[in-house]
């Protein structure tokens, strides 16, 4: 199941929102709150999602001001990769997306649809606000 958010502008280069995001520690911080047990380590965090599931990722790819991702640690219940896409539209302004690939049968994606979109959804309006807050 392939996911997209909405996109954002948010008013920050792309070079640094990809530096945030690829912290671990930041990542958590655009975790809305129905978020629980949050844990960093590294370059991997873990995470439950309260209804849906445990959380196990790693950071698996930064190129910087293009596309930070984060992929599901082999234990996960739920196979998944979660790509930041970040497009220049200035050199203050960059639009955000997240992708979201999850490997998963036709049942269970038709109870994790919903509650996998919100999810990224809600990471991008949280990093927009972090951003209004200046990531640094």
């Amino acid at each position: 199941m392939k996911l997209n958010s909405n996109k954002k502008i948010i008013a920050e280069s792309a070079a640094q929102i990809s530096a945030f995001v690829a912290e671990p520690n930041n990542f958590g911080k655009l975790l809305p709150p129905q978020i629980k047990d949050w844990k960093s380590e590294g370059e991997k965090c873990s995470f439950t999602i309260e209804g849906v599931t445990d959380m196990h990722l790693f950071m698996s790819e930064h190129q910087t001001a293009q596309k930070v991702s984060y992929c599901s640690l082999p234990h996960n219940k739920i196979p998944l990769r979660i790509d930041l896409m970040l497009d220049s539209v200035s050199e203050k302004e960059t639009e955000v997306f997240i992708a979201l690939d999850a490997q998963l049968n036709s049942m269970i994606a038709m109870m994790a649809k919903r509650p996998l979109m919100n999810f990224i959804n809600l990471l991008i309006e949280d990093l927009q606000k972090i951003s209004q807050e200046k990531i640094r």
